[in-house]
């Protein structure tokens, strides 16, 4: 067996268990769930109350790695401007790791490897916010939240940053908030 497939397999075996016991998660809580549920990361853009907004739903992918969870979706606007929402939550074990930049993931969203050519700090409902025009015409906001959470707003066209600051503003992010501390 090649080294890289044992690794994976005994990173699996090892630390699959410990992962999601005790020591780390409280088991039942909201925070737990999103670790331990097949599609836990959709947990997070249901917090955020997304399917309240007005917009059409579109795709979604959820992804759980043993560093984080995460879930995105595309939403349309009635005029068919097309947001992405993504939601990021690091598990308690590598929440260092990623503070120190060792996850890809977590580093895209923000400079300095995304590039951009501006940035304001926006007010949000509950929270502020990071607003980001990026050097290929893009446009994010970017909410840094408790337990080292992240939620990205994007949008391909500057021409739907007011459009995308708008629905920043309608999402609840001290629902958010309060469910990754219950």
């Amino acid at each position: 067996m090649d080294t890289k497939s044992y690794k994976k397999i005994s990173r699996r075996l090892v630390d699959g268990r410990e992962l999601y016991g005790k020591r780390w998660l409280n088991p039942g809580s909201s925070f737990a769930r999103v670790f331990t549920e097949e599609r836990g990361g959709k947990l997070l853009l249901d917090w955020l109350g997304i399917s309240s907004t007005g917009m059409t739903l579109g795709a979604l992918n959820t992804d759980l790695k043993p560093e984080y969870a995460s879930a995105t979706r595309e939403l349309l606007s009635k005029d068919l401007k097309k947001i992405s929402v993504s939601a990021f939550l690091p598990h308690p074990k590598y929440r260092d790791t990623i503070s120190l930049g060792l996850v890809a993931a977590f580093l895209e969203v923000e400079p300095p490897r995304l590039k951009i050519l501006y940035s304001k700090v926006v007010k949000l409902q509950g929270t502020d916010g990071t607003a980001y025009e990026h050097e290929t015409g893009a446009y994010s906001i970017v909410v840094k939240g408790n337990k080292g959470s992240l939620v990205v707003l994007q949008t391909k066209r500057i021409d739907d940053s007011e459009m995308l600051l708008e629905f920043a503003k309608k999402l609840d992010f001290v629902r958010f908030t309060e469910r990754l501390d219950s």
